[in-house]
């Protein structure tokens, strides 16, 4: 009996702790994520006597017999405060670790399934121009590797993406759909329903991959975004130790998201104040304060990843140094002689050392990949989210280095980021799925008439949480989409779906010569608006965009 009432004791005072601290920082600045030094301990005091507490009153509704039980409760008080306390901290301790321990062991019996399919590594550096990138003729020599190794690669020189954010454009890389499909566009919107099953990772771990993510917590987090049945591990944590209602597979998504999503916030706080783990800020994170991504590390796991695993390996990297609006590059070519803690939002020389260090890593990584697991054994795919400063109708990086350079060269027509599933699944020969709406890019008749996209502006800045979706603003008919986008032939149309105006102009650097019958009219591209809308479930009166 003592011990059952640990059980509620520790339910009740970690929810208290996060009542608590959701209080303290709304109100006044402070929590968990702002303690140090003494304050950390403190607070893992005070939560300690918190379940103290609650367990000894729990004890007393549990032994309540009478006079007895004063007797009982007067002699026994410190034992039953030292056993509470002897069994909690270690309990804390040792789950709080387990959670936190990155697993990257086989999948049993993939081998053989497995044996002559490439590693495909998928590369995507966050807000990245190709009018940046010496590849794609920029006047600095930004990418000097990848530029080393163009020819052996199949390149698209007019990519794009389909979100003007990450959330939104990951999602619809993993899925092959458009955001107002999934409904996924930015925190904090997460898979729901029959999307939460439909993705790339999920066909490609049905196929004998063992796969896995390094990226970003929150924005680009693929357990964050609720993709279930689809990574083995997850920035560090497998998807047994995700948890234990995933491995019983009883509840609905939605509802194994939300006891994630708390397990996930919890265990922060507590690793924080049990002084096991500093618990990240996001919201420094999302002001741009100057703080580690660990991309080199990422390259890094990566390495190991491959190298332990019989089975392919499916294993994204999302890279966070060319994330603005203030850049922190450890090269310093083009901003040698500034001041990083002193620069402007989005200064161009930051910025493309930035991309100079994602260079680096790519040659990293190719250096331990052709030197010690051959270059015919790895599909690698680079790409980045969408464009600088968010914006969706700039050029964005596309290019494939299939094994054994089966596919190379150059290709002038459009892309976009939501054909890249397709592609993949294409050259491993395995049948796209219905659900998935792009189209393979290196079929023969691969042709893009136009390319969509989707977005919003409509974002706040919460301490302690980061850059959410502005909830004032999320209502019918188009919830958080205030932007729908459209690429045609070197023109770009956008229409706000906040006020209904409209926009549009030339892309910057496009390099395509597009026939005339591939030309859309602004009626045109209002009936593509109208009829995607549509078809993702959007009620409004067609006169509202027109």
């Amino acid at each position: 009996k003592l011990v059952l009432v640990l059980i509620p004791a520790m339910v009740l005072a970690s929810t208290g702790l996060l009542l608590l601290d959701n209080f303290t920082y709304t109100l006044f600045g402070f929590g968990i994520v702002t303690s140090k030094g003494i304050s950390r301990v403190i607070y893992a005091a005070a939560y300690l006597l918190i379940i103290l507490v609650i367990g000894y009153d729990l004890i007393k509704l549990i032994l309540k017999t009478g006079g007895g039980v004063r007797t009982f409760m007067t002699s026994h008080t410190w034992a039953i405060y030292a056993l509470l306390a002897v069994v909690v901290i270690p309990s804390v301790i040792v789950v709080i670790t387990n959670v936190s321990k990155p697993q990257t062991g086989n999948l049993a019996g993939s081998a053989a399934t497995g044996a002559n399919q490439p590693n495909i590594i998928l590369i995507t550096a966050d807000g990245v121009n190709s009018t940046h990138m010496s590849l794609y003729g920029y006047e600095r020599e930004t990418t000097p590797f990848i530029d080393s190794i163009a020819d052996q690669a199949l390149i698209f020189e007019n990519n794009f993406s389909n979100s003007t954010n990450t959330s939104g454009s990951i999602t619809s890389i993993f899925t092959g759909k458009y955001p107002t499909t999934t409904r996924v566009l930015y925190p904090p919107d997460i898979l729901r329903g029959k999307d939460v099953y439909e993705h790339l990772p999920g066909i490609l771990q049905n196929q004998g991959y063992y796969t896995a993510q390094f990226s970003f917590k929150r924005y680009a987090d693929a357990y964050q975004l609720n993709f279930l049945n689809a990574f083995d591990e997850v920035n560090g944590i497998s998807s047994q130790q995700k948890s234990i209602f995933s491995r019983l597979e009883i509840l609905p998504a939605d509802y194994d998201y939300f006891l994630f999503e708390l397990e996930n916030r919890l265990s922060s706080r507590i690793k924080h104040i049990f002084l096991i783990e500093e618990m990240e800020n996001n919201y420094l994170q999302a002001v741009e304060e100057p703080i580690g991504f660990e991309d080199e590390q990422k390259i890094e796991k990566v390495v190991e990843l491959i190298q332990s695993n019989r089975a392919p390996v499916f294993v994204h990297i999302h890279w966070m140094g060319t994330h603005g609006s203030y850049f922190y590059p450890e090269q310093r070519v083009f901003s040698q002689g500034k001041d990083a803690d002193s620069q402007e939002q989005w200064d161009d020389d930051f910025y493309d050392d930035s991309i100079l260090d994602f260079d680096k890593g790519v040659q990293t990584l190719m250096a331990s990949l052709n030197g010690e697991l051959g270059s015919e054994k790895n599909l690698i795919i680079i790409g980045s989210d969408h464009g600088k400063a968010a914006v969706i109708n700039e050029r964005i990086p596309l290019l494939f280095l299939f094994p054994s350079q089966e596919y190379t060269g150059w290709v002038e027509g459009d892309s976009q980021n939501l054909s890249v599933a397709s592609t993949i699944l294409d050259y491993l020969d395995i049948a796209q799925p219905s659900w998935m709406e792009g189209e393979s890019l290196i079929k023969e008749d691969y042709q893009a008439n136009y390319i969509l996209g989707m977005g919003t502006t409509k974002r706040v800045e919460v301490e302690g949480v980061g850059s959410t979706l502005d909830e004032s603003y999320v209502q019918p008919p188009f919830y958080q989409f205030d932007l729908i986008h459209l690429v045609n032939c070197g023109k770009w149309y956008l229409l706000d779906l906040e006020n209904y105006s409209w926009s549009e102009g030339d892309v910057p650097s496009y390099t395509s010569n597009c026939s005339r019958e591939k030309i859309l009219t602004e009626v045109e591209v209002r009936d593509v608006f109208i009829q995607r809308l549509r078809l993702d479930g959007f009620e409004f009166s067609d006169t509202m965009l027109r």
